[in-house]
């Protein structure tokens, strides 16, 4: 089954005490220099929103304030190629 958001952020404050969940969303906007809105509007970006997503350094933030190793907040693995790989493909083809 799929996730339901594409960000980590509630699975994160849900394994919060209630008591750090609440100085959690209470100050994690302003420490991420958002608004309470933004940071929820975040939070709340559907798994398949192609178009929505966090900025880079917001991430980052979030992924250090959550404790999280870098890359782990986003809920799918992101899946691409290196440039050196890239280049050995085009110089294999162009072989041929």
């Amino acid at each position: 089954m799929k996730p339901e958001f594409k960000y980590k952020i509630h699975e994160c404050l849900e394994e919060l005490s209630m008591k750090n969940y609440k100085i959690a969303t209470k100050n994690m906007p302003s420490m991420i220099k958002k608004s309470m809105n933004t940071f929820w509007n975040y939070a709340n970006i559907k798994f398949d929103d192609k178009k929505t997503d966090i900025p880079y350094c917001t991430v980052l933030h979030l992924e250090i304030l959550f404790g999280l190793e870098h890359g782990k907040l986003l809920n799918a693995p992101v899946e691409a190629k290196s440039l050196a790989e890239i280049r050995n493909e085009i110089l294999e083809t162009s072989k041929i």
